[in-house]
């Protein structure tokens, strides 16, 4: 791609999606945004304690704050998060309109079934930081699937990970 896009990443805890994200924004030096990072400078959430609503108030704030700022300075955004509602994608699609970037939901769709049995890996592993039951549940029961009017990109597990990302984004240039 050779103009500015806002990809937003969408899909279930543990789908794989911050994994994806990580490698798109650094294989094309996009700018790489993310709920957990946010959380993480801000200190919010990492007791294990359930984080509060004005708490999560304020990271999605700063969340949007920077992609705004990003998107001012031109810059490609991949946005790491579930986006499970689609008023979320809506309101970060409509800020990429005014700058007129390409907004893509990029869809990690593993099934439920695999992104529990990863959550519960992860309480063994803690490779991550772990997602409270009430918030994995909530997701679960709120999400959303993108639809067909989202410029939505399906990712392609059976395909290895930098040939899809290829295929889906073209070759990375100097430029980028």
């Amino acid at each position: 791609m050779t103009e500015p896009v806002l990809i937003l990443m969408c899909g279930l805890a543990f789908a794989g999606k911050t994994t994806l994200a990580c490698t798109i924004a650094a294989q094309y030096g996009w700018r790489y945004i993310s709920l957990d990072v946010v959380n993480t400078e801000r200190g919010v959430g990492l007791d294990g304690n359930a984080i509060p609503s004005y708490e999560w108030t304020q990271t999605y704030a700063e969340a949007y704050r920077q992609v705004q700022e990003a998107l001012q300075a031109g810059q490609s955004v991949v946005y790491d998060e579930t986006n499970f509602l689609r008023s979320q994608r809506d309101q970060l699609r409509s800020s990429a309109a005014l700058y007129r970037f390409e907004t893509y939901v990029l869809y990690v769709a593993t099934l439920e079934a695999e992104v529990r049995h990863r959550w519960q890996q992860n309480r063994i592993t803690q490779q991550r930081s772990d997602v409270r039951d009430d918030d994995f549940a909530l997701v679960v029961q709120q999400f959303e699937p993108p639809t067909t009017d989202e410029s939505v990109i399906f990712y392609d597990p059976n395909i290895p990970v930098n040939i899809w990302i290829r295929q889906t984004f073209g070759p990375v240039s100097c430029g980028e």
